[in-house]
């Protein structure tokens, strides 16, 4: 694949330069990178930041502290308009 013909290319070189990428998102570019259409389940793209809680805690934490979700967000929704993966509601 070669991202440079696409949008989402410079935004992550843009976003990886302010925050670590999340593991999850990090295997969705290693897919797509190796040309596989991955199927994503379980995703909330339009979830409330804000109030998201981390699997070993019970109380909501501020995001923002290692990953920029809202961004990754943004890319996710990118590449399903590019018909780079499925996202199954």
């Amino acid at each position: 694949m070669r991202f440079y013909k696409y949008k989402f290319f410079f935004e992550l070189l843009s976003l990886s330069i302010k925050k670590n990428f999340s593991v999850g998102f990090c295997f969705i570019v290693v897919a797509i990178a190796s040309g596989i259409k991955p199927t994503l389940t379980g995703f909330d793209l339009d979830e409330g930041m804000g109030q998201r809680s981390h699997y070993w805690s019970s109380q909501p934490h501020p995001i923002g502290g290692y990953h920029n979700l809202n961004d990754e967000h943004k890319l996710i929704k990118l590449f399903e308009k590019n018909n780079l993966i499925t996202i199954l509601s």
